[in-house]
């Protein structure tokens, strides 16, 4: 409000509102005096309401299809106040909206460079939620659908033809130039004069040319002082007269082997191709039978053994008075149960009667326990070390009953 001008009307003590600074844009001439300025935004464009629109009618008509730009100039003098509004319908599109609120921020920084701080506010509103301020400025107002009828902005008006000079240039014939008067004859500014020549003076005699430097007599320099003879070596050389093994060229290593070679005779021996060995085995020529080229008969089919563990990690007692039992061959003969493929290992016997077998690894190798009373995990109740792997292998039931059950034990250290 500082800035307002100071112009005053006649017989009114109130300040007049000018704003320059909106001249040649969309709100060239508003917020001078009291009252509602609308735009609508047509096209990417604003439009001003003109009086007869029916946004200023009563009762006002806002269209749901509508975005407005409004400004309400209140207050008078120093008091007046200026509020600018957008107003978006509820069928409006985003893009008219955006444009309206970019409009209107351009609106009220160029209302502040004049109005000063703090009496230009803004306000934003929609359709169904309209500000206090707003319906303020608006009174009785209807929102109706569809979009008010507003022809788009005319362009603007093509420049103004260029006045014409108020002076004409006349076109007139050339005149023929003046013939040149004859050159008049020029007088020399001064005359020659005809002399008597006169004889030549005698020549001088020539000047004897100087040097371009003098000679200056100087005394002679004193000689310098002869220069101190060389401190005498710490050594003297001697002659000795020379020797020819002083010239001899140093002896070369000597290129004897250090090994004798021996000249022998070749004998043709020597190179006769060494004689075959007899080979380990020899062949014998048999006449074949056709049934060496007979198929091979088809091998038995093989009976599955199933190995059932025990429930509990020591096998049960035998019974009192067992004794042990091996299954029958097909001749009917009874064998003892014996497994042939363990012959030579560590479990040759192994499984051939009822009972607990156990094996201790040592080192690398596997040691079976002994049972002779002395070895604790046959003794009752067994131990077992904590530092020890083993191997348990309990034979239990008797003939075609007969079960194996396999344990290892690994160490818990």
């Amino acid at each position: 409000m500082e800035k307002l001008s100071a112009n005053r009307d006649r017989g009114h003590g109130t300040l007049v509102a000018k704003f320059p600074n909106l001249e040649g844009t969309d709100f060239e001439g508003c917020g001078e005096d009291v009252g509602l300025a609308v735009w609508r935004v047509v096209k990417r464009k604003l439009v001003r309401a003109v009086d007869g629109d029916e946004v200023l009618g009563t009762p006002r008509v806002l269209r749901r299809s509508d975005v407005l730009l409004l400004l309400r100039t209140s207050g008078d003098g120093r008091e007046r106040t200026w509020a600018a509004h957008t107003w978006k319908g509820g069928s409006a599109s985003m893009i008219a909206e955006g444009m309206a609120g970019s409009m209107a921020a351009k609106l009220v920084n160029l209302l502040n460079v004049y109005a000063g701080s703090g009496a230009v506010t803004r306000h934003d509103s929609q359709d169904g939620d309209e500000c206090a301020a707003l319906k303020d400025a608006l009174g009785a107002f209807a929102v109706e659908d569809g979009g008010a009828k507003v022809a788009a902005p005319a362009p603007k008006a093509a420049p103004a033809p260029v006045a014409k000079p108020a002076f004409a240039l006349k076109k007139t014939a050339a005149k023929a130039p003046a013939p040149a008067a004859e050159p008049e004859t020029t007088k020399p500014a001064f005359a020659l004069k005809k002399t008597a020549a006169k004889a030549p003076a005698p020549a001088a005699a020539p000047e004897p040319a100087k040097p371009a430097f003098a000679l200056k007599k100087t005394a002679p320099r004193p000689e310098k002082p002869a220069a101190a003879a060389p401190p005498s070596p710490a050594f003297a050389l001697k002659k000795t007269p020379a020797k020819p093994a002083d010239f001899a060229p140093p002896p070369q290593p000597s290129t004897t082997p250090a090994f004798a070679l021996k000249k022998t005779t070749v004998k043709p021996a020597d190179f006769a191709p060494e004689p075959s060995k007899a080979p380990a085995f020899s062949l014998k020529k048999t006449a074949s039978k056709p049934a060496d080229f007979a198929p091979a008969p088809a091998p038995a089919p093989s009976k599955k053994v199933v190995i059932a563990a025990p429930d509990t990690a020591a096998p049960p007692p035998p019974p009192p008075g067992a004794t042990p039992q091996t299954p029958r061959t097909p001749g009917g003969t009874v064998k003892e149960t014996e497994f042939p493929n363990l012959k030579g290992t560590e479990f040759e016997g192994a499984g051939e009667h009822e009972g607990l077998e156990v094996w201790r690894v040592r080192g690398r190798k596997l040691v079976r326990a002994v049972d002779d009373g002395r070895d604790e995990i046959f003794r009752a109740p067994r131990v077992l070390r904590k530092a020890d792997v083993v191997v348990l292998l309990a034979t239990t039931g008797a003939g075609r009953k007969r079960r194996w059950a396999v344990y290892s034990r690994p160490s818990t250290l």
